[in-house]
């Protein structure tokens, strides 16, 4: 994420938003089943609600964010998010480092 700030070249009035999109991308800790849900098929949905309420969460921050940005950041931030871009390849490299915890 710094080297996101970094290349942004964020002004002083663009941070609050960088912070409220920095904290929406951070990784959540799953919720526990609900009481009853014993069935793997219940535990699933429960998974996928989860999800896609986290990814709506980010898709919300990263509007907000992207709505602050000058179109000379709004480049920057489609050419690292266009498939196969910088930030792509940089999180794969991640997850596939042996020492990526």
């Amino acid at each position: 994420m710094q080297m996101l700030h970094d290349k942004l070249k964020l002004q002083p009035q663009q941070e609050s938003a960088w912070h409220d999109f920095v904290e929406a991308m951070k990784p959540r800790k799953p919720m526990p089943p609900k009481e009853g849900q014993d069935s793997a098929p219940e535990r699933m949905e429960q998974m996928m609600q989860q999800q896609q309420a986290e990814m709506q969460q980010r898709l919300d921050a990263l509007k907000i964010f992207y709505g602050q940005l000058t179109p000379e950041q709004r480049k920057v931030m489609d050419n690292l998010h266009r498939p196969g871009g910088e930030w792509q390849h940089r999180g794969k490299r991640e997850a596939s480092s042996p020492h990526h915890g």
